[in-house]
């Protein structure tokens, strides 16, 4: 199964799309990286956290709030609802803002 998932993974890197391009010859990367502000950051972290821990528990999180930490790093944290009663904690997900990356994420208790 591991071989069949690696040669899939293969073919994607390398085949072409219908302008004949292969995945290796786009290297563009802007200088100031893929992630540039805050709203960027934002609807990546929704998508990621949404799939991970369910729509449902990133929906009640709103707003999402990005800050870019040492310049290179976003760090998008949901926000508590201003409601008494409530138990539980927010999501965290840090994003490079070079290439999108997720560095890391956890959702407090």
């Amino acid at each position: 199964m591991k071989i069949l998932f690696c040669i899939a993974i293969a073919l994607c890197l390398f085949s072409q799309n219908s302008k004949g391009i292969t995945m290796r010859e786009i290297s563009y990367m802007p200088e100031e990286g893929i992630v540039t502000n805050e709203k960027c950051a934002v609807t990546i972290a929704e998508a990621v956290l949404s799939d991970v821990y369910g729509a449902a528990e990133v929906k009640w999180q709103k707003l999402l709030v990005a800050i870019l930490e040492k310049g290179d790093i976003w760090v998008v944290s949901g926000t508590f609802p201003k409601r008494k009663n409530l138990l539980g904690g927010v999501a965290y997900i840090k994003i490079r803002k070079k290439d999108g990356a997720v560095l890391g994420m956890t959702h407090e208790k």
